[in-house]
């Protein structure tokens, strides 16, 4: 156990790399229980995995950078798509050094988390808009549900890339 300096209560021992969905899932599941409210997660690791930022996102979702104060309900389904959008965006403001990693998490609530077709069209989209602007590796995205969980990355590729040893 160790104690969160923020809140001054004990907490989990979480992983400082994230090394497979497991550890990942980990990290999320935290965040959430923190953040109740909240409708998606992002989390960036820098090249090596190790962990930058975990961010969770109430259900509004910004619609632009450029606006201030411009939200729109996430129930569009675009909320995910938006979020990554923006955090590609800062990347490209604020070069972290290397490619750093991202994994994203919708928290869909409910008893089931079985990605739709739009879903899957998704997570192609959301790869490819990573792929091409060429500063952000996505990792993963999860649909997390009250009793379940799907990785699209397991689901649909390419899975977790696993580091070499000498990297850490």
């Amino acid at each position: 156990m160790r104690v969160s300096c923020r809140q001054h209560r004990p907490v989990d021992v979480l992983p400082s790399f994230l090394l497979c969905p497991e550890d990942a899932l980990d990290v999320l599941c935290a965040v959430q229980a923190a953040n109740p409210g909240a409708a998606y997660i992002a989390l960036v690791t820098d090249p090596n995995r190790r962990g930058r930022l975990a961010i969770p996102f109430p259900p509004e979702v910004p619609v632009s950078t450029e606006v201030a104060g411009s939200t729109e309900v996430a129930g569009d389904g675009r909320g995910i798509e938006r979020i990554a959008d923006q955090l590609v965006e800062a990347v490209g403001k604020d070069r972290w050094g290397d490619v750093p990693c991202l994994v994203l998490c919708t928290c869909v609530g409910g008893a089931g988390a079985e990605p739709t077709d739009e879903d899957e069209a998704t997570w192609f989209a959301l790869q490819e808009r990573c792929r091409q602007y060429g500063s952000v590796e996505l990792l993963d995205w999860f649909l997390l549900a009250d009793e379940e969980v799907r990785s699209m990355s397991e689901l649909y590729g390419p899975g977790w890339w696993w580091p070499d040893d000498d990297e850490f």
